[in-house]
């Protein structure tokens, strides 16, 4: 029980962080509603229970890390998880989506053109990716020793951004 109500909790907290990249789809007039959704890099799962709670259709998560995958809550979500990496799902395996979110993990991955190689492979031809990242823009302003993190592998401007979907053919 104790663990459940972290688990609710948690979630809570969760949807109030993703209302605005909810908000972002919806001002760009791209429905949840009834679609598939693919979440890379899922984590605990909590974009996809909140993604169900608006009304998306089948969802589906892919996560490396067997951690976060075990206090994923089968019984009380209805989606699939996967527990491998980006570049080992295929279209065979999950089909295509009608949305592919990506929030805060192409920083993490060791080879992001080939992540999103795969990603845009699974995707619907009338299909969107969504992915946030941090803009690591450099200013006059910033004190680069600050924004170094040792779990980042890669930062990302918007320039670099737009050669990378450029790379992988999307628009």
């Amino acid at each position: 029980n104790t663990s459940s109500i972290k688990n609710r909790d948690e979630l809570t907290l969760w949807e109030k962080k993703y209302i605005k990249y909810f908000r972002f789809l919806e001002r760009n007039k791209i429905s949840i509603k009834n679609k598939r959704v693919l979440d890379a890099g899922c984590g605990k799962g909590f974009f996809l229970a909140a993604a169900q709670k608006r009304g998306a259709g089948e969802c589906v998560g892919i996560e490396p890390s067997s951690l976060c995958c075990q206090k994923i809550d089968n019984k009380r979500y209805n989606f699939t998880i996967l527990n491998k990496c980006i570049k080992a799902v295929s279209c065979e395996q999950t089909g295509f989506f009608d949305l592919i979110v990506c929030i805060g993990v192409l920083e993490h991955l060791s080879e992001p053109l080939v992540d999103l190689k795969v990603c845009r492979s699974l995707m619907n031809e009338n299909g969107y990716m969504y992915f946030y990242t941090h803009n690591e823009t450099p200013s006059l302003f910033s004190e680069m020793r600050k924004r170094i993190s040792l779990v980042h592998q890669l930062y990302f401007t918007t320039r670099t951004i737009e050669v990378l979907l450029k790379k992988v053919g999307m628009e």
